[in-house]
């Protein structure tokens, strides 16, 4: 009887192992997401604060001066409105990684917690049959 004891526990144990390390996994990867997300939103702020700037500097330059600054301005605005556009997709893109890594380590951990406890039972039939 000391035998069924034993063999169930180490599958079970790894599992939570593996599972405790998933969730860590996880919770590190929110992290990350949501520490990326504040950075989008202070690109975003950055970025409606020097047009703002960059407006209000055009109206007191000439008009040929004008029309160079405000370009560039608009360039410059083009330019982080891509890289938080990237910002935004590598966001998304690691959520949809980290669920998926979720649910397949779900599923695995199911399976082998379902087939522990099938060992189990094998073990205890023929322990007493």
């Amino acid at each position: 009887m000391h035998v069924e004891n034993e063999t169930p526990a180490t599958p079970r144990s790894k599992l939570e192992y593996l599972y405790r390390d998933l969730l860590i996994e996880g919770h590190s990867l929110a992290q990350r997401q949501e520490a990326i997300g504040k950075q989008i939103d202070e690109a975003s702020m950055r970025i409606e604060s020097f047009t703002g700037q960059l407006r209000h500097a055009t109206h007191h330059a000439t008009q040929q001066a004008a029309a160079r600054i405000e370009k560039a301005g608009e360039d410059a605005a083009t330019t982080l409105n891509q890289a938080n556009q990237r910002l935004l997709s590598t966001q998304q893109h690691l959520t949809r990684i980290g669920q998926c890594n979720v649910k397949a380590t779900a599923a695995i951990a199911a399976s082998a917690g379902a087939l522990g406890g099938l060992v189990g039972v094998l073990v205890t039939t023929l322990l007493l049959s």
